[in-house]
């Protein structure tokens, strides 16, 4: 009986051999949630024998790990998703062969999960490395580009370079372009002394994974600031840059208008890295003609935006006549290592209306030192008409270990005349690890302040005398349903005395009974098989592991 049971566990640990290493996991299961549990990549259909003490074991059963269909990753065309790491807030899994592109969906038992999230099977959200940037340079150009120009070799910009109108710069990968380090030979721009790239007609600058564009300084020992700023201008709508680098500016890509009456500023950044500027990127519109509309819809996607002095991204309206809109769309992109991560500013005076009705959308938005996103409003409501509207939508993002995750702040300078609005949707995000989840201030007691704040995960947050909500104004802030903590129990129990401060009311929250919820898919586009992470609430009961028996024949 004891040979048989030794041979027994032999043969069961030869099985076991079958199935082969476990993936490494693309991120550790939470530290917060003790129930995290780990589970084999799937086996494969069939196995060969293993061989026992006394010769070949014949097996009646092969597959010894099996899942149920209970708790489940989908992604369209209802492909099943293997998973390895499965906790109550996050799920480890990899792209289905078959997956076509569209929502993923998260199914447990109590339900199936927003299908809010696009997923691009067969796509990257790879960007190119900050080293390989050129050393020297072929030669210099400063002034106006009046003809369809490529540069095909690295080039100097000595003072402002002008695309015009109708006119089209390519620049071809594997390009630098240097830029001279606090100089500027033409004395002009939004920087005097420093050198800048201005577009009103069309930049194409597409480099590849393998030979990237880069912009940078020439200076010897280079610092954000050393050179203005790659400029989309007015009526510059199809500019495409991607495959970049971008350092050492104060904005590193800057879609802006200025008092130049109305008109459209549009554009794409994808796949590059602007690093170590003052401003990453700002998208900033600002209208003070009369009677005119000027309007920004620029999309920035699947960009590393990181280490800038000020901000990672600044998002603009604003308005002292005429109309201003920003309908600005950033999603899929890593945020992170900024003093604030993304700036919402919407400001109105004299005559102006100004709405910023930006986009905030799977962006993972983490260790900024001050704010990861904050919104912030302010017009002046002086009797004449004038009017701003910061209503951004954020939704599906990761806001993690920033010190305020999202801060709202009214600036509203006076009473009297048309309300001036903070009126963000703050829905489907992870918010934790921060000293504070949402901050709510105001200077003065003016204005409107109403977020919609509903179905989003926080935890680990509000410890050692801070807050998950952080209401330090008079005015009333109304939550929605929202999970808080990692665990069934925690979801349960809600919010908990600490958790808020100031006039905050909960007056419902989701439990383990509800149905989950799908924050954040990183990345957001992957090849069938990489390994992709998702982020959210009450991913529980995880799939169970079914060891099934392994009887031995001889």
């Amino acid at each position: 009986m004891a040979t048989r049971t030794l041979l027994s566990i032999l043969a069961a640990v030869s099985m076991l051999a079958l199935t082969g290493p476990l993936p490494t996991p693309l991120h550790a299961a939470p530290s917060s949630d003790a129930t995290a549990t780990r589970l084999e990549a799937p086996p494969p259909q069939a196995a060969t024998a293993p061989i026992g003490p006394l010769g070949p074991l014949a097996l009646t059963q092969a597959r010894v790990y099996t899942y149920s269909q209970a708790s489940q990753v989908i992604f369209t065309d209802q492909r099943w998703a293997p998973t390895w790491v499965w906790s109550g807030v996050q799920i480890s899994a990899r792209v289905p062969a078959a997956a076509v592109d569209g929502p993923v969906v998260v199914e447990t038992e109590h339900g199936d999960s927003n299908d809010s999230l696009p997923f691009d099977v067969g796509g990257s959200s790879a960007v190119p490395s900050e080293s390989g940037e050129g050393t020297a340079w072929a030669s210099t150009v400063s002034g106006q580009i009046a003809s369809n120009t490529t540069w095909t070799q690295n080039v100097l910009v000595t003072g402002d370079v002008t695309v015009t109108r109708g006119v089209t710069l390519t620049i071809a990968p594997g390009v630098t372009v240097f830029f001279a380090a606090h100089s500027d030979d033409r004395a002009s721009g939004s920087w005097t002394d420093k050198s800048e790239l201005r577009v009103y007609g069309t930049l194409i600058a597409e480099g590849t994974l393998a030979a990237p564009i880069y912009f940078t300084s020439n200076a010897d020992v280079k610092a954000a600031g050393d050179w203005g700023a790659i400029r989309i201008g007015l009526n510059s709508t199809t500019s495409s840059l991607a495959n970049c680098v971008i350092r050492y500016g104060m904005i590193g890509v800057l879609f802006n208008a200025f008092n130049e009456g109305g008109g459209v500023i549009s554009g794409t950044v994808r796949h590059s890295v602007m690093s170590r500027n003052a401003t990453g990127l700002m998208l900033s519109d600002v209208n003070g003609t009369s009677s005119s509309t000027l309007t920004l819809n620029a999309t920035i996607a699947d960009n590393v935006i990181k280490d800038s002095t000020d901000e990672g991204i600044y998002i603009d309206a604003s308005a002292w006549s005429g109309n201003s809109n920003n309908y600005a769309v950033v999603r899929n992109n890593v945020i992170e290592g900024n003093s604030t991560g993304v700036r919402v500013w919407c400001n109105s005076w004299f005559t102006g209306h100004a709405d910023n009705y930006s986009q905030l959308l799977n962006n993972s938005i983490r260790n900024n030192v001050n704010y990861g996103v904050t919104v912030w409003n302010s017009g002046n409501g002086d009797g004449t008409g004038v009017d701003s509207d910061s209503s951004p939508t954020i939704e599906n993002n990761l806001l993690d270990n920033n010190n305020h995750n999202l801060h709202l702040s009214q600036q509203q300078a006076r009473s009297g005349g048309t309300q001036n609005y903070v009126h963000p949707v703050i829905r489907y995000n992870t918010i934790r690890n921060a000293a504070y989840g949402i901050t709510i201030s105001n200077t003065q007691p003016y204005g409107v302040i109403s977020p919609t704040i509903a179905h989003n995960v926080f935890y680990s947050l509000g410890e050692g005398g801070s807050y998950a909500i952080n209401n330090v104004t008079t005015r009333t802030i109304t939550l929605g349903d929202n999970y808080w903590g990692s665990s069934p129990a925690e979801w349960d129990a809600g919010p908990q005395p600490g958790d808020t401060y100031g006039n905050v009311v909960v007056s419902s929250h989701l439990t383990s009974s509800s149905d989950p919820i799908l924050t954040c898919v990183e990345p957001a586009a992957a090849q069938p098989g990489q390994a992709v992470t998702l982020y959210g609430a009450n991913f529980w009961p995880p799939p169970p592991k079914l060891v099934l028996p392994i009887l031995l024949q001889y």
